[in-house]
């Protein structure tokens, strides 16, 4: 199998970056001293940089892949030398040279790779980020074999976010609740490839933002060897939209709080942050709070102090702590509903009843008073009790002072105890709402493009050498090519007048092991396109041809801003939209004579402009138009096109063969009649000549009115051989 790395130099060879090399010419070579290298990284173990950096780098020159029987690669040493006198650049460039070197040489060291990894994706090096993961991988593909155990410990951080972002059935498959085997590791190997966004690029842009992502996660939300809550969601979805951090050492809240006769200090809250994903959907809230270095994921109940939360009741003090606990909660959601939606209701309720509170002290406060002054100030202080009283039930909040009620400001621990057991179901439905609409991983590769949204559909034909074509319809969808709002300005500013359009089309041919085998590019101008309306793109076809067993396809098409002229390409803009296809797991037909075989269905309908349906068969090939969208309806004949191979002669030297379709689409429904499905058969016998038959069906799908599903298929069976072959095609009826 084809080392990773190789992979990797196929790619980049050709690039300028690889030519650069760091051989010194022959006068500058030094002869290898064991005692002198053992000094120079003796030096480096103590943090003596710049006489050990003139010593190794000789060596490091001369032959970037040498390496000591005791320490092993010398450009190890050399950068780190480099990254510890803060020289991350000089670091990573030493440790590319050397990698580059020890694998022309067939040699591989986990300790440079990892090191040369973690630097490139922490430092941000996007120009070295190909070989990053190029080295990944060769890493990745040592997971679980006999190598050193100080590699495979330190490799645990990527192993964690592995699993962090994988469905639950993938990590079931490669059963990594027993730990990573080696078969599991191939597997990710595999994955990684096959997840690839951008397939035209020599890049897998996807592994690049997930290794930045760990590299973030590693140096911000790692602790005590492992990733806290934080690192997981960070590794998952990307840099939240919005943060927070609430903060209890505001004056209103130190007043109220912090400076009453209680046992609480601001210390004894949590650390804390709240992120809010906002361009992938209201679900996407997680709050974060302290728990020795490490940050859970959790409610708001995990910000209060034990010791607030406990002994709320009708005591004096039971009654102080559930006052503290009300003034603690509406700091909490005031600071939060700045930022996400569901606090805000809560910030409302809990603030009411607080100014309840408030007006109660002020109450207690005039009562106190009235104790100690004259018959005047008593009168003027029952007067403004009375208004409060008054105010208070003006607010909303009816018979707040009845005995037993929630919002008797004379019982804050009933107020407590009721609103913290319904938010915490509420805490647990955004839970729930947050497993199910926030995706496993998000990427945020494409974010800067819009999406440019097409139709496809493959068909695969025998060739004569016995390999198989394989065809790729695609054409876009109804007003793919306009562009937003956001898209024209960006044209605009790079001083293109949005008319003209470059599409780019990328199609890539992949081994089994998802490695790239062929590239194939092609470009269609698209002149005089006026922005905003509906301009239509005929169906594109792509060919692939020489594929045998198992191979994969993935399809790229890039739309951008252009100006031609004179049907010349002048200027390329912006890149504007785009979209991935991709095709796994395809099998090449076979191509034993003996085996009956037959291609996929190629989907065509005749165009609106034909009124009536031609009589000649050859007129309805001609005049049919490929489409590969899911949708139909039954004023447009359906054609399928498709080929037969490997027809045997009978005793009269002639081919005999049947053609059998099948129609299943939803059942109508009548007054006695139960929902389910239609079914039409029909069966026709075709004679021939030639082991090969160019065939197609003319498809009448006017009664076809119920919406759903359509499944269409296609049976052949050799009268000669009794083989049998089939193929199906599925649509949705438009209602």
């Amino acid at each position: 199998m084809e080392h990773p790395l190789q992979r990797c130099w196929l790619y980049l060879l050709s690039s300028l970056a690889l030519c650069i090399t760091f051989y010194q010419p022959a006068a500058a070579q030094a002869t290898y001293q064991e005692p002198l290298i053992n000094q120079a990284i003796a030096a480096i173990q103590r943090g003596v940089t710049d006489p050990a950096i003139d010593s190794l780098a000789v060596y490091v020159a001369a032959s970037p892949g040498a390496a000591s029987a005791i320490h092993g690669p010398l450009s190890y040493w050399l950068g780190k030398a480099h990254l510890d006198a803060g020289q991350p650049d000089e670091a990573i460039n030493i440790w590319r040279s050397g990698i580059l070197a020890m694998n022309d040489a067939d040699s591989f060291d986990h300790r440079l790779g990892l090191t040369f990894l973690n630097a490139v994706f922490a430092y941000g090096s996007s120009q070295h980020y190909a070989l990053g993961t190029a080295v990944y991988e060769r890493l990745l593909a040592d997971v679980g074999r006999p190598v050193s155990s100080l590699f495979q410990t330190a490799f645990t951080p990527y192993l964690e976010a592995i699993a962090f972002i994988l469905p639950t059935a993938q990590r079931e498959a490669w059963q990594l609740d027993n730990g990573w085997q080696a078969s599991a590791a191939t597997a990710a190997n595999l994955w990684w490839r096959s997840k690839d966004p951008a397939p035209a690029t020599r890049n897998n842009e996807l592994l690049e933002e997930h290794l930045e992502r760990v590299a973030y996660a590693m140096a911000n939300y790692r602790f005590r060897d492992q990733f806290d809550d934080r690192g997981a969601v960070y590794i998952r979805l990307g840099p939240p939209t919005r943060t927070t951090s609430i903060q209890f050492d505001k004056s209103n809240f130190r007043n109220k709080v912090l400076d009453q006769n209680l046992t609480i200090t601001e210390s004894d809250f949590p650390g804390n942050e709240f992120w809010f994903y906002a361009h992938i959907d209201n679900a996407a809230q997680f709050l974060f709070h302290d728990t020795s270095g490490l940050y859970r994921l959790g409610q708001t109940r995990n910000l209060l102090p034990s010791s607030l939360r406990s002994g709320l009741g009708n005591s004096t003090r039971g009654k102080a702590k559930a006052r503290a606990m009300v003034r603690t909660l509406e700091e909490i959601y005031k600071q939060l509903s700045l930022y996400h939606p569901t606090f805000a209701t809560r910030y409302t309720d809990v603030a009411a009843f607080s100014s309840l509170l408030d007006d109660a002290d002020i109450a207690s406060q005039l009562n106190a008073a009235q104790q100690s002054e004259d018959e005047s100030v008593e009168s003027l202080g029952n007067a403004l009790n009375a208004d409060l009283l008054a105010n208070s039930r003006a607010s909303g909040i009816a018979d707040a002072g009845m005995p037993g009620s929630a919002f008797n400001p004379n019982r804050p621990d009933l107020f407590v105890n009721h609103t913290m057991a319904a938010y915490k179901v509420e805490d647990d439905m955004l839970a729930v709402q947050r497993e199910d609409y926030v995706p496993q991983v998000r990427t945020n590769v494409f974010d800067a493009i819009a999406p440019l949204p097409l139709y496809f559909r493959t068909a695969r034909f025998l060739e004569e050498d016995g390999t198989t074509r394989t065809e790729i319809y695609w054409r876009p969808a109804a007003n793919a090519l306009a562009l937003d709002n956001t898209s024209q300005d960006k044209v605009e500013l790079a001083g293109i007048t949005p008319d003209d359009y470059l599409i780019v089309t990328s199609v890539v041919q992949k081994t089994p092991d998802y490695l790239d085998r062929q590239i194939a590019h092609d470009r269609a101008m698209l002149p005089g396109i006026a922005t905003g309306l509906d301009v239509s793109l005929p169906t594109q076809t792509v060919s692939t041809t020489g594929d045998l067993g198992l191979y994969h396809l993935a399809l790229q098409i890039d739309m951008y801003a252009a100006n031609i002229e004179d049907g010349q390409l002048r200027k390329i803009g912006p890149h504007v939209k785009a979209n991935t296809y991709q095709q796994d797991s395809l099998n090449a037909l076979p191509s034993d004579t003996g085996t009956l075989t037959m291609s996929d269905l190629k989907p065509m309908i005749l165009p609106a402009s034909i009124q009536e349906m031609p009589d000649i068969d050859e007129e309805i090939i001609q005049l049919s138009l490929v489409d590969p969208s899911p949708v139909i309806d039954g004023q447009t004949p359906l054609v399928l096109y498709f080929e037969v191979y490997n027809l045997q002669n009978n005793a009269s030297g002639r081919t005999q063969f049947d053609v059998k379709y099948e129609i299943n689409s939803p059942k109508r429904r009548g007054l006695f009649r139960k929902a389910g499905t239609d079914k039409t058969t029909f069966t026709s016998t075709i004679e021939g000549n030639t082991a090969k038959s160019e065939e197609f069906l003319v498809l009448d799908l006017s009664d076809q009115r119920k919406a759903g599903p359509l499944n269409i298929t296609v049976e052949i069976f050799d009268h000669t051989t009794q083989q049998t072959v089939s193929r199906q095609i599925a649509y949705e009826i438009k209602p």
